[in-house]
């Protein structure tokens, strides 16, 4: 278990984690203290009403915000960083306008026993720490002592993999830095009611959350990118490689987004879910198809679940259902995952379901997957791969589904 964290000097550092020191970089003795409470945005500007208690502990989440510093991720990806957040069940830094880096503990977990886990097959070996490999989530994934570290990297909009060789130097500088030390208790956070119809002013933007799973990359980028240019909205984008609402155990969703409403404070949020969710859930200890009305309900339970903890304090929410799939046996469940949700939806306040279904499907045949679209005129590619959007597509269903996020916060600058 980790247990205390130190630092060497920035310098020595940089030299271990890069290929070849260059020089004139100044040096710095430590990380500075493990956070105590997540940075936060402008005060919103309702007041604040009850603590809301949590369902999760950030303890690892804050040892972990200890390990790096913003000027050694700003060195790597000569992009400016964002504070450490504790977004349970790990530290997360922004980089950049779009892009986020990650670094998460998973104490007591030898690095050998988690390659066997769902998600982490191994792609690629990384000479790093135990055991270290690049897994199909692309996360950095390397032991050291008893302890699983993985360090994530995403960049909205795209699936490739040529910032390994800056995950791997920062994982070296997190080896160079891990000793024991005195866990850091969460913080209490205070709920706040959010009033969506506010005024929008460059001082006081809009605060947005926008992710989910795979399908979530491409429109993540491009609503945040529309929004983010009028100076009335500050998006932050987020999505992560082959998670879902099934397997709570490799992400569990619902406690990860908890935490990101208490660290970030959004006041809108747009959720998008189910390209890897056509699975079986296990209902009472045994596995249970799509087709079983067991697995709808339970998928209906993990619906409620991400929308208990988002669709709260006056939010405004927008889920974005799933498109058809170019793949008949994956395609077969994703009707049903829209009706759950959808359904699901309609009992809360400030919160709508956005419909892709019909507007990605083959004229009068809903359902029917197709890979272009008429658009402006063009008949345009809008699908990567059978499955994901690519920046036709996302664009255009960015484009059809601002008016709705519109319909929830009437000032938004659409």
């Amino acid at each position: 278990m980790l247990d205390r964290v130190r630092a060497p000097a920035l310098l020595l550092v940089l030299c271990l984690a890069a290929t070849a020191c260059a020089g004139g970089v100044s040096a710095q003795t430590g990380p500075g203290p493990v956070p105590t409470t997540a940075a936060g945005s402008p005060a919103s500007t309702a007041p604040p009403t009850t603590l809301r208690p949590r369902a999760y502990d950030n303890t690892n989440a804050r040892l972990a915000c200890g390990l790096l510093q913003r000027s050694e991720i700003e060195f790597f990806f000569t992009a400016p960083a964002g504070e450490p957040k504790t977004v349970d069940p790990f530290c997360q830094w922004s980089v950049g306008s779009d892009a986020w880096l990650s670094l998460e503990i998973r104490p007591g977990t030898d690095v050998g026993t988690f390659r066997k886990d769902w998600g982490a097959a191994p792609v690629a070996e990384a000479a790093v720490g135990t055991g270290g490999y690049f897994a199909n989530n692309k996360a950095l994934v390397f032991g050291a002592g008893n302890d699983t570290y993985i360090v994530g990297w995403q960049k909205s909009g795209t699936w490739d993999d040529k910032f390994r060789p800056q995950q791997v130097a920062l994982a070296k500088i997190v080896l160079a830095r891990l000793a024991t030390a005195t866990p850091v208790p969460p913080a209490e956070v205070r709920a706040e009611t959010i009033d969506v119809k506010r005024a929008l002013t460059p001082e006081e933007p809009l605060r947005l959350w926008v992710g989910g799973d795979s399908l979530a990359g491409g429109p993540s980028w491009a609503i945040g990118d529309l929004l983010d240019k009028t100076g009335l909205v500050r998006s932050q984008r987020e999505f992560h490689v082959g998670t879902g609402l099934i397997r709570p155990d490799f992400l569990d969703w619902r406690t990860h987004l908890e935490a990101s409403m208490d660290a970030y404070r959004p006041e809108a949020v747009l959720l998008m879910f189910g390209g890897n969710d056509a699975q079986n859930i296990v209902v009472d200890g045994r596995a249970v198809t799509p087709d079983d009305p067991r697995w709808a309900e339970a998928y209906r339970q993990r619906v409620a679940d991400v929308l208990d903890v988002t669709a709260v304090d006056g939010r405004a929410v927008v889920w974005i259902g799933v498109p058809p799939m170019k793949d008949a046996k994956l395609n077969a469940p994703m009707a049903t995952i829209n009706q759950i949700a959808a359904a699901e939806v309609a009992k809360r306040p400030n919160t709508i379901f956005f419909d892709t279904w019909g507007m990605f499907s083959a004229a009068g045949r809903p359902g029917a997957y197709v890979d272009a679209l008429p658009d402006k005129g063009k008949n345009v590619v809008m699908r990567l791969d059978g499955i994901h959007f690519n920046t036709d597509g996302s664009l255009y269903l960015a484009r059809a589904m601002l008016p709705k996020l519109k319909e929830l916060v009437p000032n938004l600058p659409v």
